[in-house]
């Protein structure tokens, strides 16, 4: 393409712009795309979400549709005419919904569709990957976050061979580089320089399995470690997180921090961070914790073996194992030497592998493509 052309409108297809891996897959690839040659929007199907700002104070505007509640059949017809009105030549859809209508929508206005599996979705059922294999057809490229992921929906949905690559996602690696103290990050949640801080931060979903992460902590502390956890997030599952803490008596030991949008401010406060899923694609927040220098300890589902390897960049242990979760942090702990050997490489690894610029450079030759 050209630099003299004009730059070509690209429409980011995402139910919200709010807390999730997805949605910062969309802010960090509408910010870093190259404004000669494309011009990003992002039409949200719900409302814009908390996370908008990040896109509009980069000059991308974020449109929003508001959805009818059930099914509302008026749906595609307003993206289409949106997509025609914003003159959008290439469409990129995201998660379930994104999907869903944004193929529809593309079809109304004979528009090219890249669309994005960000994870693995349990909850699809026959009917959504039968939905799935007839609106594929539709698309120029299907794309997905690990190998994993793609092989989890070739075994449902066998219409997306031809055409499906793997992206890894990338993050903006200079947000994350230390921009607070230690110190400073702790202070305003009162933790002392000598506690122990456990983190983790994502939404309040059943795959996020935030009770093994409390239970690991339960564990920890029975152990004698003065041990503290900081849970950023929130979601459908909040009053369940918030009996969790109770039940295991650990309400004056964990700080619940709602959703946050400082993160990169939050994770100098951590001395681990731990995720306990049974589901992932390929988690942001690992890499943004291991891009800010906090050792990670992680269950090894999904694409995560790609950037945390035990014994190199952090630790794998089973999914659903509080105890080889709190064993592993012990050892984090307890060998301080190795566990900074450990974060030095994760950072260098993120740097070189996972940057958003290099995911950037793979969607915008892919479009190339697509538009060819």
């Amino acid at each position: 393409m050209s630099h003299s052309t004009k730059p070509v409108t690209v429409a980011h297809v995402i139910w919200s712009l709010g807390l999730g891996g997805a949605e910062q897959v969309v802010l960090g690839l509408v910010r870093h795309m190259d404004r000669s040659r494309y011009r990003p929007v992002v039409i949200c199907l719900d409302d814009k979400g908390p996370f908008a700002s990040g896109a509009e104070e980069a000059c991308v505007p974020v449109l929003e549709l508001k959805k009818k509640r059930g099914l509302d059949l008026s749906l595609p017809f307003r993206l289409a005419a949106l997509l025609r009105e914003h003159k959008v030549k290439l469409v990129h859809t995201h998660l379930f919904n994104g999907h869903l209508w944004g193929r529809l929508a593309s079809m109304i206005a004979g528009l090219p569709v890249v669309s994005t599996e960000h994870g693995m979705d349990q909850w699809r059922t026959g009917f959504h990957h039968a939905l799935d294999a007839v609106l594929t057809l539709k698309n120029s490229r299907m794309i997905f976050v690990s190998k994993e992921a793609r092989a989890f929906y070739r075994a449902r949905v066998p219409a997306f061979k031809s055409r499906d690559r793997v992206f890894f996602n990338g993050i903006e690696t200079a947000r994350f580089s230390c921009r607070v103290s230690r110190d400073k990050a702790r202070a305003q949640f009162g933790f002392k320089p000598d506690m122990w801080v456990v983190g983790t931060a994502g939404r309040f979903v059943p795959e996020k399995r935030h009770d093994i992460f409390f239970a690991a902590l339960k564990a920890l502390r029975a152990q004698g470690l003065d041990a503290k956890g900081l849970v950023i997030g929130g979601g459908p599952l909040q009053d369940s997180v918030e009996s969790t803490v109770r039940d295991l008596g650990l309400k004056e030991h964990v700080v619940l921090t709602g959703v946050r949008q400082d993160l990169p401010d939050l994770y100098p406060a951590m001395d681990v961070f731990m995720l306990s899923s049974d589901r992932e694609g390929l988690p942001i927040t690992i890499l943004e914790a291991m891009s800010a220098g906090v050792p990670v300890i992680s269950t090894n589902v999904g694409g995560i073996s790609a950037c945390v390897r035990p014994g190199e960049t952090g630790w794998l242990v089973p999914a659903g194992d509080a105890e080889a979760l709190a064993l592993a942090a012990r050892e984090a702990y307890s060998d301080r030497a190795q566990t900074r050997l450990k974060t030095d490489e994760a950072r260098k690894l993120v740097k070189n592998e996972f940057s958003v610029e290099a995911m950037t450079a793979q969607y915008e030759t892919l479009y190339d493509e697509v538009l060819k």
